[in-house]
């Protein structure tokens, strides 16, 4: 079996991994943040959580290029 591994465990990282292994492949993740998603994720401020993904999903390309 062949051996896979996927630096970052973004929405792509993991979308990446899963279809690998359908494949058959052996995937191993690795992510540098203590929770995965990526770009997905909640900000928690005095009770309060904030999502954050869809901004980044719902955003118009001109817009996410003058922001990354």
């Amino acid at each position: 079996m062949k051996k896979v591994i996927i630096i970052g465990a973004g929405t792509a990282g993991l979308a990446a991994g899963i279809r690998l292994k359908t494949l058959g492949f052996n995937v191993d993740i690795y992510e540098k943040n203590e929770k995965v998603g990526g770009r997905m994720y909640q900000i928690e401020e005095q009770g309060f959580k904030f999502d954050v993904g869809p901004t980044i999903i719902m955003m118009k390309k001109e817009e996410f290029k003058r922001e990354y």
